[in-house]
C-alpha cells in the first residue's frame, strides 16, 4: 500500500533533524544523504502529480532552510546545483524563493537560475495544457523581473522565446533603457495601450516630470496603430485605445514641468 504523505513526514522528521546539524565541513555527506528523503518526494509526486507532494517537499527543505546556525552556514551554491538536478523542479523553485525573497540575496546566479525555472516551468505547464497554471508561473516571473536588478538583461533576453512572452521581453528591455522597443510591444503585440502608460509613469515620475521623453515615444508609436480596430468595438464596450487617458492630459499647472506635445 502507497504510503501517505502525512506518514512519510512522519518517516522523513529524524533524518531532517539529524541532517541539519552536521554544518557546512560536511556538506558533502549531508547532500548525499538528502537523496533518500527527496527520492520520496518524487515518489509521492508520480503517484500523485505535481504539487501533490508539497508539504513533504517543504519538510524536506527545513535541511537547508531551518533558522539554525549550522544550516545557514552551509554553501547554497552546491545547494542549488544539488537540487537542479531533482527529477522534480519544485524544491529548487521553492529553495530559490527562500534564498532570493527572504533571505534577499542578490547573487546573479540565484536570480537567472530563478528565471530559469520560471521560463521552464511555464514551458512545461503549457505543453502539458494546464494553461491556467502556466500564466500564474508566468505572473511570478513578470513579478521577479520587475523586482530585482540582479540578472543580467541581455541574459534574460536570449532566453525569452521570440513569438511570446512578451511582456517579459518588454519589462527586461525597460531595464536597459530600450524604453520605445517596450513600449512598441505593449502598444503593437499585446495591444494594451493602458499598460504602456503604465509603463511610461514610473519612468516619468523618477525623472522628477521634468523629461517627458517616454510619453513622447508613446505619443509617436500610437498614430501607427491600426485605428480600425476602434470602429469594431460597440459603444458599451469601448476599445481600450479610446479611453481617456490621465498621463496624456495633465493639469496646466507648472507648463513648464509638462512634456510638450
Amino acid at each position: 500500500m502507497a504510503m501517505n504523505e502525512e506518514d512519510a513526514m512522519t518517516q522523513i522528521e529524524p533524518t531532517v533533524r539529524y541532517l541539519q546539524k552536521p554544518g557546512s565541513k560536511h556538506i558533502d555527506v549531508i547532500l548525499e544523504s538528502s537523496k533518500w528523503v527527496f527520492s520520496l518526494c518524487q515518489d509521492k509526486e508520480e503517484e500523485g502529480g505535481p504539487g501533490s507532494a508539497m508539504e513533504l517537499i517543504k519538510g524536506d527543505l527545513e535541511i537547508f532552510v531551518a533558522d539554525l546556525s549550522a544550516v545557514d552556514s552551509l554553501p547554497k551554491p552546491l545547494i542549488v546545483t544539488f537540487l537542479d538536478h531533482l527529477k522534480s523542479s519544485t524544491p529548487i523553485q521553492l529553495y530559490l524563493e527562500f534564498i532570493v525573497r527572504s533571505l534577499r540575496l542578490q547573487d546573479s546566479s540565484f536570480h537567472e537560475k530563478f528565471i530559469q525555472i520560471y521560463l521552464l516551468e511555464v514551458n512545461r505547464l503549457h505543453g502539458l495544457g494546464r494553461l491556467e497554471s502556466g500564466q500564474e508561473t508566468y505572473k511570478k516571473l513578470l513579478a521577479h523581473l520587475e523586482d530585482s536588478s540582479s540578472y543580467s538583461p541581455n541574459w534574460v533576453l536570449g532566453r525569452l522565446p521570440p513569438d511570446s512572452m512578451w511582456q517579459a521581453r518588454a519589462i527586461t528591455l525597460g531595464t536597459i533603457g530600450q524604453h520605445e522597443t517596450a513600449l512598441r510591444i505593449y502598444v503593437e503585440q499585446l495591444n494594451d495601450l493602458r499598460s504602456a502608460e503604465e509603463y511610461c509613469q514610473p519612468i516619468y515620475e523618477k525623472t522628477a516630470a521634468v523629461d517627458g521623453s517616454v510619453f513622447l515615444c508613446l505619443l509617436k508609436i500610437c498614430p501607427r496603430l491600426n485605428v480600425s480596430l476602434v470602429d469594431e468595438q460597440s459603444e458599451e464596450t469601448p476599445h481600450p485605445y479610446a479611453r481617456p487617458s490621465p498621463y496624456f492630459h495633465p493639469a496646466p499647472t507648472h507648463p513648464q514641468k509638462l512634456p510638450a506635445l
